[in-house]
């Protein structure tokens, strides 16, 4: 049985990809609150579920990989680096 809904189903190699991938949707759709999509490891509301999937792969849980040449600041985007820099240290240039 489905941990998220009262469906059943046999052996997993049993399920067709089509009616597993409507299954994980239906239980994505079960993360839909008010505020929108809501990450089950730490809280965070997204609009967009496509923004809470990129959330999940890319950000919960893990520490940010980039870091700023000229600061401490880190981030988990290459490109929030480059803005960084833009904006904070104008002067310098970004390599």
């Amino acid at each position: 049985m489905c941990e998220n809904c009262e469906w059943r189903f046999g052996v997993t190699e049993e399920i067709d990809p089509p009616l597993l991938i409507t299954q994980q949707n239906k239980t994505d759709d079960r993360r839909m609150t008010a505020k929108g999509f809501r990450c089950p490891r730490c809280g965070r509301c997204y609009k967009v579920k496509r923004s809470l999937r990129r959330h999940i792969m890319v950000e919960c849980g893990k520490a940010p990989m980039h870091k700023c040449p000229y600061c401490q600041h880190r981030s988990k985007y290459r490109t929030s680096i480059s803005k960084h820099v833009m904006h904070i240290h104008p002067n310098l240039p970004y390599p």
